[in-house]
């Protein structure tokens, strides 16, 4: 609250606020953060592979066909991503169509039958803690949808792609060549 944070500085101590909205941000905060705990050479390297990895991520998918994926960040309501939503700057590196990209907002709540409507190529349902989310639409109810006919559900770990730190490459570079053996699938059939 900005309470505390006018009492913490009223005692001397130095705020620093970050907040990242891409995933080109998160190198900009490394080198931040460095600076500022004197790490400079440290925050450099770590920064400057960031940026590597994720210029050899967007070079990988460039060009690759669209799929159509549903992102079902939160089950109850259910929430998706769209705009600038995090997860959806991730995904937007594995070449995927967002049918609720343009929502009001960045993580709007939807209905079940816009899903539906939707007929998603892939499902995501991000799990934490190793575990799909209890209450987690069971999606195979509805074997009409792309998603189910073609098995393609994937269940990334939230805990990596959610975070904005250098982790966050790790998980997707997982989704996004999980996305991409689908996609060869779906382009078979």
């Amino acid at each position: 609250p900005s309470d505390d944070l006018e009492r913490l500085a009223k005692l001397g101590l130095n705020i620093a606020y970050s907040q990242p909205n891409k995933l080109s941000d998160v190198a900009k905060e490394i080198r931040y953060f460095a600076n500022l705990t004197g790490n400079h050479e440290i925050g450099e390297k770590l920064a400057s592979d960031f940026e590597k990895r994720l210029a050899k991520i967007k070079t990988t998918y460039a060009g690759k066909p669209k799929v159509t994926v549903f992102y079902e960040l939160w089950p109850q309501p259910l929430t998706t991503i769209a705009g600038n939503a995090w997860p959806q700057n991730v995904m937007s590196l594995c070449q995927i169509s967002n049918p609720f990209v343009d929502a009001a907002n960045d993580y709007p709540q939807i209905g079940l039958e816009q899903v539906i409507a939707a007929d998603p190529d892939i499902i995501i349902q991000p799990k934490s803690a190793g575990e799909i989310n209890k209450d987690a639409v069971n999606w195979r109810r509805w074997p009409v949808m792309n998603a189910v006919k073609n098995n393609a559900i994937i269940n990334p770990d939230a805990d990596q792609l959610h975070r904005m730190t250098v982790r966050v490459l790790d998980e997707t570079e997982a989704v996004c060549a999980e996305i991409d053996i689908l996609r060869a699938k779906l382009v078979k059939n």
